[in-house]
């Protein structure tokens, strides 16, 4: 099943997608800072240099990885329909393969992608969001132009078996 958005995928909101709060981060978070806390206070109780110096280090590590992780980790996205969580990624593709990307969109020839160039850098980029499962995938095509890069296409959702196709033709 295809369907199109007319926007952004880097700016706007997915429909079929949810932000949930992850747990797991905000726990492990608040783990950190209670060892980074208890690190803090060893040291102040204790008089040796060395042992202080280690234990004012693992506290400042303790509280910039809690800080990542309660600042960058603390949202995950959510398929609505499967529940499976959300990754975004991107791939940049030889700007000889541009049309031919666009088209096999179009046409839903997932085939064609075996053939189209991979590189580290360039012209012509992806962008996709696809369910740990396999059974999403949002898609945009993406072309450098002055200064920044601008969708050169709608934003393609492929889901079920579709979206298990194409996945497993671009990862």
């Amino acid at each position: 099943m295809k369907t199109t958005i007319s926007d952004n995928i880097n700016t706007c909101f997915l429909p079929d997608l949810q932000k949930k709060t992850n747990i797991t981060s905000i726990t492990i978070s608040v783990v950190l800072l209670v060892f980074a806390a208890s690190m803090f206070y060893l040291s102040h109780i204790k008089q040796s240099d060395i042992i202080t110096s280690t234990e004012i280090f693992l506290g400042v590590v303790a509280i910039c990885v809690a800080i990542f992780l309660l600042g960058w980790q603390r949202t995950k996205l959510i398929n609505k329909e499967t529940g499976s969580v959300v990754s975004k990624d991107h791939i940049f593709y030889n700007p000889v393969d541009f049309y031919g990307i666009k088209a096999a969109l179009e046409e839903e020839n997932f085939e064609a992608f075996a053939g189209f160039r991979r590189q580290q850098e360039g012209n012509v980029q992806t962008v996709f969001y696809f369910s740990a499962d396999h059974k999403y995938i949002a898609i945009q095509v993406f072309k450098y132009e002055p200064f920044e890069y601008k969708p050169q296409t709608d934003i393609y959702v492929f889901k079920d078996v579709a979206a298990m196709k194409l996945i497993e033709k671009i990862k």
